[in-house]
């Protein structure tokens, strides 16, 4: 139970170093790719990353291979940049801890 607390212990001074202008820089640049829930340690990075290269392979077939992919490329990146901008309004909420500066 003790390497527990120490292990829990060290989680949350790992989450308390994490600084809001690192996180809201990789959320700005590379948000699409999840770079930001990375850092902050958050789940969703791999969704949000799958979804981004996704949508951008689905916009580039359409360009090579015809229009039918177009519609769908398209609402995937749509969809990619709600997330974006949702999260960058929940980037303080994302963080696991008490002290986030």
């Amino acid at each position: 139970m003790a390497s527990l607390d120490a292990l829990e212990r060290e989680m949350l001074l790992d989450a308390s170093l994490k600084k809001a202008p690192v996180a809201y820089a990789l959320w700005f640049f590379l948000g699409g790719f999840g770079a930001h829930r990375f850092y902050l340690g958050s789940p969703g990075g791999v969704g949000m990353a799958l979804l981004t290269v996704a949508s951008m392979s689905l916009l580039i077939a359409s360009i090579f291979g015809g229009g039918g992919l177009l519609i769908l490329g398209g609402l995937c990146v749509l969809a990619c940049f709600v997330w974006w901008v949702v999260d960058g309004f929940a980037s303080r909420t994302l963080s696991p801890g008490p002290t986030w500066r």
